[in-house]
């Protein structure tokens, strides 16, 4: 199992080659790429500048002795009522599957998008997701489906949306090729819901789960922070994984927390991350053995 992190705001602190390196020199195996922050300036998807910046991040990062283990593609992946927006997504969503695979990812995480009707969003998604899946198999990528969150703002509370809870994942799941398709459940976004973490690993099994997106929160904000930071029983959640012999790796989302940290602090930061994940990756293996 490797220990992954994104690269949102290591990248948007100290640039991309410095943020590979350092994520590399914290002691990480692999990077999770988070394409959707990427500046034009820094890589188009609008046209084939991509292939070279894809190639010259995997050249760093084959120097840097890390891999490329996934990618998130850029959100949101469509949006109801804007039809500009949704045509440039779909023009550019097969090109962060190419970059995804250019790098070598085995898995680009592509949110599922909320619409006003359940049956109509359903449908469009599932729609959505089967024109990409001649690029995910032309490239040798898996898209995975992540479970979401809406915000009432009225209330003042988290509700769900699409794909919110387990059940909803394995729906879609059933519904898509698993030659092109899998599943990435975020730990923090189900504690948001009302869905507990250990019941959605549970709920999903170690065939259909095979990415993760790792992180803490309070129960009531997004908070993305580091593992012990938040609420989250942590010892529960890496049963789970455990006794359902999760096969994927262990990948930190931890943006909320790493954002607080300036240059000069970072790689300290990312070194913290670094010594729970073994720890973690390390229970997740004693429970898998039981």
């Amino acid at each position: 199992m490797l220990l992954s992190t994104q690269t949102k705001d290591v990248f948007a602190t100290v640039g991309v080659e410095r943020g590979i390196r350092m994520i590399a020199e914290a002691g990480y195996d692999a990077i999770d790429l988070t394409i959707g922050y990427l500046s034009d300036e820094e890589c188009s998807l609008a046209d084939d500048s991509y292939i070279e910046f894809g190639k010259r991040i995997r050249r760093i990062a084959d120097e840097c002795g890390v891999v490329f283990n996934q990618a998130h593609a850029p959100t949101p992946s469509q949006k109801y009522g804007d039809a500009v927006h949704n045509a440039i997504m779909i023009e550019r969503m097969p090109n962060a599957i190419r970059l995804a695979s250019i790098v070598g990812a085995k898995n680009i995480i592509i949110h599922p998008s909320v619409y006003p009707d359940k049956e109509l969003e359903k449908k469009e998604n599932l729609a959505f997701y089967r024109y990409f899946e001649p690029t995910a198999l032309e490239c040798g990528i898996k898209i995975a489906i992540e479970n979401m969150w809406d915000y009432d703002s009225l209330r003042g509370h988290m509700i769900p949306c699409v794909c919110s809870f387990s059940d909803d994942l394995l729906e879609y799941y059933e519904e898509l090729n698993p030659e092109a398709f899998t599943v990435c459940l975020d730990i923090g976004h189900g504690a948001l819901i009302g869905e507990n973490s250990d019941a959605a690993i549970r709920n999903l099994g170690g065939k259909r789960l095979t990415a993760l997106h790792v992180h803490d929160n309070d129960y009531r904000d997004d908070l993305h922070t580091a593992p012990f930071l938040g609420k989250f029983d942590w010892e529960k959640i890496l049963c789970a994984l455990g006794e359902i012999d999760y096969r994927g790796d262990f990948t930190y989302e931890p943006y909320g927390f790493l954002n607080r940290f300036p240059a000069d602090y970072l790689p300290h930061a990312l070194k913290f991350m670094t010594g729970i994940g073994r720890e973690m990756i390390s229970k997740i293996e004693t429970y898998r053995k039981k």
